[in-house]
C-alpha cells in the first residue's frame, strides 16, 4: 500500500500511469503536495480527496480527468495551488471552492466546466491568480 499516512509528497508526473485515481489517497493524511500530470489517468476526481486536509499543493493537470470536480474539494482548506488544466472536466465549479480561502492560483482553464461562476468564489480571500479560459462558462462578470 503506497498510500500511507506518513507519506508527504507524492508526484508520478509525466508517465503512463493509466486507471482511476485510487480512493485509499484519503489515507495519505500528511500528503501536503500531489502531482498526477501528463499521465494516462481516467475516471473523475475521487470525492475522498476531499480527506487530504493538509494538502497546500494539487497538479492534475492533462490527466485527462473527466466527469464533475467534487464538491468535497472545498475541505482543502489548506490548498494553496489547485491546477487541474487540460482535462475533460464537466459540469460547474463547486461553490464550495468558496472555503478555499488559502489559495493563492486557481488554474481550471481547457475543460468543459460550464454555468456561471459562483458568487462563492469572491471568498477566496487569497486568490492572486484564476485560468478558466477555453470552458464553457457564462452569465456576467
Amino acid at each position: 500500500e503506497i498510500f500511507v499516512a506518513s507519506l508527504v509528497a507524492f508526484s508520478v508526473s509525466d508517465n503512463d500511469f493509466n486507471g482511476a485515481i485510487p480512493t485509499e489517497i484519503q489515507y495519505s493524511t500528511s500528503l501536503t503536495f500531489l502531482s498526477l500530470t501528463m499521465n494516462s489517468l481516467s475516471g473523475s476526481v475521487p470525492s475522498e480527496i476531499g480527506k487530504l486536509t493538509v494538502l497546500k499543493k494539487a497538479f492534475l493537470d492533462d490527466a485527462p480527468l473527466a466527469g464533475t470536480i467534487p464538491t468535497e474539494m472545498g475541505e482543502l482548506t489548506a490548498l494553496e495551488l489547485l491546477s487541474m488544466r487540460y482535462n475533460s472536466l464537466i459540469g460547474s465549479i463547486p461553490s464550495e471552492f468558496g472555503y478555499l480561502t488559502s489559495v493563492t492560483s486557481l488554474e481550471l482553464d481547457h475543460n468543459y466546466l460550464d454555468g456561471e461562476l459562483p458568487t462563492e468564489l469572491g471568498d477566496m480571500s487569497s486568490l492572486i491568480s484564476f485560468f478558466f479560459y477555453y470552458n464553457k462558462i457564462t452569465g456576467t462578470l
